[in-house]
């Protein structure tokens, strides 16, 4: 079995093989629990691309999650960025795709729909 870092080494942020370790474990415990995946335009976090992803334990019904996640999402974010001896202001997007683990069936559907998405995202 490969041995993969535990963190990206240019985000600091967990890897993908540590997400499906933890998706996994939500998919084999009896927890109501919901996987988070957002792609964000401008900003390369580490699923595949621009998306972070996040396994968010939650008593609250699907509706409710999806209405906080959407709440973060249209959140309007923006960064500046330094060229030369002038800046550019670009406005950040995201999106969001909520799924609850024990709907797929098994880890394998579950990353090759948040795959599909990313993709389906980049062509737009």
């Amino acid at each position: 079995m490969p041995c993969f870092p535990r963190t990206d080494p240019l985000t600091d942020l967990e890897t993908r093989e540590s997400a499906e370790r933890a998706i996994t474990a939500a998919i084999e415990q009896d927890r109501p629990e919901y996987v988070a995946l957002f792609a964000v335009d401008r900003l390369h976090l580490r699923w595949r691309g621009p998306a972070l992803v996040g396994v968010l334990d939650r008593f609250e019904s699907a509706s409710a999650v999806q209405e906080e996640i959407s709440r973060i999402t249209s959140m309007k974010l923006e960064a500046t960025v330094q060229i030369g001896n002038g800046s550019v202001l670009l406005p950040i997007a995201s999106i969001s795709l909520l799924m609850l683990p024990k709907q797929t069936a098994d880890l394998a559907e579950l990353t090759q729909r948040f795959d599909a998405y990313i993709g389906e995202q980049a062509r737009h």
